[in-house]
C-alpha cells in the first residue's frame, strides 16, 4: 500500500465530504496502521476492508474503525435487521416427510430442557464466514443464533 494511491483514492471518493487536510492525516495514520500488522498479507486484507467501508465521519473523526463491516451491518435499515424475530419452518417442512433433526438443545436461560427445536441457515455476512444458524425451541419458543 502506497501513499500517492491512496489518497488518490480517498480524494476521489470524500473530495466533496472531508478536507484533503483530513484525508492526508488519515492516510497516514492507515499506512501506520498497515505498517504495524506483522503479516503483510493480513495488514492488506484487513486495510482492503477497511477502505470498502470507510465512511467520511471516519476520516473525519480520524479513526480506523475495528469491526467495519460489523459496523455496517448494523447500520442496515429495519428490514435488514439481524435482531428481528424470525421465522422458522417445522423440521418437517424444513427436513422433508417427518424426518427430524437430532435437535439442539434449547438455550432459554429459564432452563428448558428441550431438544425439540427448528432451524433455518442464513449467510448474513461475506461468504468467507461461517454460516449463521437461526434456531427455534418448538416446546418454549425461545429463539436463538448459532454462528
Amino acid at each position: 500500500m502506497d501513499l500517492p494511491t491512496l489518497l488518490k483514492e480517498l480524494t476521489t471518493r470524500f473530495q466533496s465530504q472531508v478536507s484533503e487536510e483530513r484525508i492526508r492525516t488519515w492516510a497516514h495514520k492507515l499506512i501506520r496502521y498497515h505498517a504495524s500488522i506483522g503479516s503483510k498479507t493480513l495488514a492488506q486484507s484487513q486495510c482492503d476492508e477497511i477502505l470498502h467501508y470507510l465512511t467520511a465521519k471516519d476520516i473525519e473523526d480520524n479513526v480506523i474503525p475495528r469491526d467495519p463491516e460489523l459496523r455496517y451491518v448494523r447500520q442496515l435499515p429495519a428490514e435488514h435487521d439481524l435482531d428481528e424475530t424470525f421465522s422458522l419452518q417445522s423440521p418437517e417442512i424444513t427436513f422433508g416427510g417427518g424426518e427430524k433433526p437430532a435437535g439442539v438443545k434449547c438455550k432459554n436461560p429459564n432452563g428448558c430442557p428441550s431438544m425439540d427445536t427448528s432451524v433455518v441457515p442464513k449467510q448474513v455476512r461475506s461468504i468467507d464466514e461461517p454460516t449463521s444458524y437461526y434456531y427455534q425451541c418448538r416446546t418454549c419458543g425461545w429463539q436463538f443464533r448459532v454462528g
